[in-house]
């Protein structure tokens, strides 16, 4: 393990048409002229990428007004080839998730070099995103994919939660295969 883990997982090859993208109106022209723009940083849920809702455009909508809730929302659809997914609702995935997790863990505490090099000051940062973006450039994962689920339970007794969505986080934006403005807030 000198040169770091490792993560495999088996390829997918899935057309997803219904993916949204949630934005700022004030984003339109530069999406429609320049494209998707890539989001990298340390809290993103799923690691770097553009993130959509399968399947959910009134998710889409409601994403922007999460961090101002005066902006007005636009909704993107596109389709998407999942390509090299690391999808995280299939086991084989999850499983090699879970092993890769426990060595770069277990690196993050016993290797000075495993943190010098990623830059790890302490094991705090050794988060989900962390794991999950560190197995995704590791692998060439071209997109992620993952149930992202909060709320109360749908039912008493439930283990279902109420609120439940498909994240994808696109690493890769050639695998945004069509782009369609799909709704503007007025």
């Amino acid at each position: 393990m000198a040169s770091g883990p490792q993560f495999q997982f088996s390829n997918l090859s899935k057309i997803v048409p219904d993916a949204y993208h949630g934005t700022d109106k004030a984003n339109i022209q530069s999406i429609q002229k320049q494209g998707f723009r890539v989001g990298t940083g340390g809290n993103l849920y799923l690691g770097d990428g553009v993130y959509f809702y399968e399947g959910s455009k009134p998710h889409a909508i409601g994403y922007p007004k999460l961090k101002d809730k005066t902006c007005k929302s636009a909704v993107f659809r596109c389709e998407i080839n999942l390509g090299r997914c690391i999808d995280l609702n299939n086991k084989q995935h999850k499983d090699a998730l879970q092993s890769f997790a426990a060595k770069v863990k277990h690196l993050a505490y016993d290797n000075p070099a495993f943190r010098k090099m990623h830059n790890i000051t302490s094991p705090d940062e050794i988060t989900e995103p962390f794991i999950i973006n560190l197995a995704a450039t590791i692998s060439g994962a071209e997109t992620v994919r993952a149930t992202h689920g909060l709320g109360n339970p749908l039912f008493a007794g439930s283990k279902i939660l109420s609120e439940t969505r498909l994240v994808i986080a696109v690493r890769d934006p050639k695998k945004i295969l069509a782009t369609y403005l799909d709704y503007v807030e007025s």
